[in-house]
């Protein structure tokens, strides 16, 4: 079975737009001052196994990464070429939001409003959820190496969401591991966040402070939201407290005036 060409407009649209989800975008960006090029070279990582996923003869689009785009991705691919097999390969066990865990930070939601079943999301949109890490990519021959075994492919999305570049401030390898346990971004779910809420729920007064990056990164509004959340915490807490945002750009990058105004309130 072949995809039509309208199909394959079809899945660029909703790759394109899926990459735009919560505002989160990619530019050029300047290189920093300390290069860990280890880090940015790739190899295939062959597993020598076939994943447990039963052959076909239809068209595969396997999507790397379950966040908010690859569900995106591999729910509107399906329902836009229903001939073809879609895969999800994600890692986690379940889909914990980004967008919203400001509110769960300090008790305005409930952690099962941002959790959701990755197995759910598969059976109703008829995709096939394989829990794997995505280890390597043979493009010559159309396979994902995963921890689990090895996919062939006829179409490939990776959406793998972020991850953090601590060589610009520092090549201290113990430094970057108290930074990475002792003061998480939080920009990925799960023990970070839990981090996070744990310093706040126990913080008992003074400088609270948050950074927030220059240039672009994901999810532009989120450092300032998440400022203003936890100010009115505070605030409503009674607590002797003050939350600085020490921003590395001139003014705030989105929404200034809401941001701006609400900061002066708080």
């Amino acid at each position: 079975m072949a995809i039509s060409r309208r199909e394959v407009l079809k899945i660029s649209g909703v790759a394109t737009a899926a990459a735009a989800i919560g505002g989160c975008s990619a530019v050029d960006s300047p290189e920093p001052a300390v290069k860990k090029e280890a880090k940015r070279q790739t190899s295939v990582h062959p597993t020598g196994f076939k994943a447990p996923i039963a052959d076909t003869k239809n068209q595969r689009v396997v999507v790397v990464g379950g966040g908010w785009s690859g569900l995106s991705v591999a729910k509107y691919t399906k329902r836009y070429a229903p001939a073809a097999e879609v895969i999800l390969v994600e890692q986690r066990h379940e889909f914990i939001s980004c967008p919203m865990s400001n509110l769960w930070l300090v008790d305005r939601v409930e952690l099962a409003y941002l959790t959701h079943d990755y197995l759910q999301a598969a059976r109703e949109n008829r995709y096939t959820y394989f829990n794997a890490t995505a280890i390597g990519v043979d493009k010559k021959n159309k396979i994902l190496h995963t921890s689990n075994g090895d996919i062939e492919y006829d179409y490939l999305v990776l959406a793998p969401g972020i991850d953090y570049d601590y060589s610009y401030w520092t090549e201290d390898v113990k430094l970057e591991t108290k930074l990475r346990t002792e003061y998480p971004a939080a920009f990925i779910p799960g023990s970070e966040h839990l981090t996070l809420k744990n310093k706040i729920h126990n913080f008992k007064g003074g400088n609270f402070i948050f950074t927030v990056p220059g240039g672009n990164y994901r999810c532009l509004p989120a450092p300032y939201e998440r400022a203003c959340i936890v100010a009115d915490f505070f605030k409503k807490k009674g607590l002797k407290a003050k939350v600085i945002l020490l921003d590395e750009n001139n003014d705030i990058t989105i929404k200034e005036h809401g941001f701006h105004t609400a900061m002066d309130e708080l």
